[in-house]
């Protein structure tokens, strides 16, 4: 009996966690990479984003996720770490990106067309991986790490 409790309690632990989504990047010249993303889509958890945070594994992100729409602008305050920033529009085309963007900087970072989502990579990946403008991205499943 106590081990159908411990069995249970597990399952609905589990059910109840957060399991981080994956995001799949389709390039122009034919790599497919996946990434293991944070997901943001509610105002605080957009506003915070990946400030704090000291590093950034290459395979890791965060998807910044929005109902219609935007052309809001970012910035790296209290980001320690560079960043490249993929703005995707709603059919899942990245439109524009910003590579590098500088650790701590206030510099409003506003891209050049609107977007309904934004992955947050470590700074080079967009090099490093052919990233550009016209390529494809894709959030595989719908449940995400929240934060």
């Amino acid at each position: 009996m106590k081990a159908n409790r411990l069995t249970l309690l597990l399952l609905l632990f589990l059910v109840a966690a957060d399991f981080p989504s994956q995001v799949v990047i389709k390039t122009h010249d034919h790599h497919q990479m996946s990434i293991t993303v944070e997901v943001a889509d509610t105002p605080k958890s957009r506003e915070l984003g990946l400030m704090y945070r000291r590093a950034l594994a290459e395979d890791r992100g965060m998807l910044f996720l929005f109902s219609q729409p935007v052309q809001d602008s970012f910035w790296m305050k209290n980001t320690f770490i560079p960043l490249d920033l993929l703005f995707i529009n709603s059919a899942g085309q990245v439109v524009d990106l910003i590579e590098q963007a500088t650790p701590l900087s206030e510099k409003l970072l506003t891209p050049s067309h609107p977007y309904t989502s934004v992955l947050e990579v470590q700074g080079g990946f967009s090099k490093k991986f052919h990233v550009q403008s016209g390529d494809q991205v894709m959030l595989r499943g719908d449940r995400g790490g929240r934060r």
